[in-house]
């Protein structure tokens, strides 16, 4: 039965290693073997070890809080995100501040998270994540920080840090392939906010896709939007009120998909007998909507535990080389594009 305090030289003592050692294990510090880091690991589940957070803070002068920074996204995006951050916070001994920003919103309480060292790193979400500024100013502070859908080259002006995504140009390629095969030959585009570049060269892939396949410019048919459902419903408007309408309409999002159907739906026109339509980040929302509708998803679970293991390695070892890793998406085909190549 294990004692009631079970302190870093009990643990030592069980695994028969120092009590420096013990700490390397228990702060995920380089240089342990995995057969001395197992044995120590062993001993803290067998004592029911659990680590003193205030002296961990004291000894290593870090807080052992993360913070994720976005502006305010849709809630499934934001929760898949944390479905990948919470479990390696928890697996660290973590603590995980949210911190919502909106683009117009001051800065002043970020600054001031950033000066007084009240986290050890921040995530950076979209659109936010290519905001050169903030990460200036973490970078500035001496705080580490990982980009989530960032644009940004990050070895220039500076902003050596790493980010993680996918393609999302390649995925906009797909995705008007995937419409072209399909017989259309007329596409809108409804885009994201202005400042979420990474995320508007879908639109980019799209439109490369047409060229490569010998249609006109005028062909593609744009309209700007903001991410949210509203403006996707706007967005469609724009589109379908054109002379020549599009047969079929891509949006940037599944939030701005579903309002381009909604917007059709009230013009008497049916999806996808009428119009196509097909949206991006593989929502739920894609597949419980009427129709569900074609979309490409996003790893966003695996975006959040990448970012999460990777700050820590910045923490831990602060001249780790910065990485750039591109995730896989996947094309799901549903019932709200119709075929016109029959």
């Amino acid at each position: 039965m294990p004692p009631k305090t079970v302190t870093l030289e009990t643990v030592a003592e069980l695994a028969g290693v120092s009590i420096k050692t013990v700490s390397r294990v228990v702060n995920k510090e380089p240089n342990v073997s995995a057969r001395t880091s197992d044995k120590v690991q062993a001993a803290i589940t067998e004592l029911k070890f659990r680590p003193n957070m205030a002296a961990r803070q004291l000894r290593g002068q870090r807080s052992y809080s993360l913070a994720l920074v976005y502006e305010p996204p849709s809630s499934e995006f934001l929760t898949g995100i944390l479905e990948g951050i919470l479990p390696v916070c928890r697996e660290n001994s973590y603590t995980l501040l949210l911190e919502p920003l909106a683009a117009s919103e001051s800065r002043e309480h970020i600054n001031m998270v950033i000066e007084r060292r009240l986290i050890d790193g921040f995530i950076l979400l979209p659109p936010l994540s290519e905001d050169r500024d903030l990460i200036r100013s973490v970078l500035k502070a001496g705080l580490k920080v990982v980009l989530v859908e960032s644009a940004l080259e990050t070895q220039d002006q500076n902003l050596s840090v790493s980010k993680v995504g996918i393609d999302d140009f390649a995925a906009g390629v797909e995705m008007g392939e995937h419409l072209l095969r399909l017989g259309h030959k007329r596409i809108g585009y409804v885009s994201l906010r202005e400042q979420h570049n990474m995320a508007n060269q879908r639109g980019e892939g799209l439109k490369t896709a047409m060229k490569a396949a010998g249609l006109p410019k005028e062909n593609f048919l744009y309209a700007r939007g903001q991410s949210s459902f509203e403006s996707g419903y706007e967005g469609g408007k724009v589109l379908l009120e054109n002379d020549t309408p599009p047969t079929a309409i891509f949006a940037g999002n599944d939030y701005m998909a579903a309002g381009v159907i909604s917007c059709a739906r009230d013009m008497g026109l049916n999806v996808p007998e009428d119009l196509s339509v097909a949206g991006f980040d593989g929502a739920d929302l894609s597949k419980m909507f009427v129709p569900p509708f074609t979309t490409i998803q996003q790893p966003l679970q695996v975006y959040g535990e990448w970012a999460a293991k990777n700050l820590l390695k910045a923490i831990v070892n602060p001249n780790a080389t910065p990485i750039t890793k591109i995730l896989d998406h996947k094309l799901f085909n549903r019932s709200s594009v119709r075929d016109l190549s029959e």
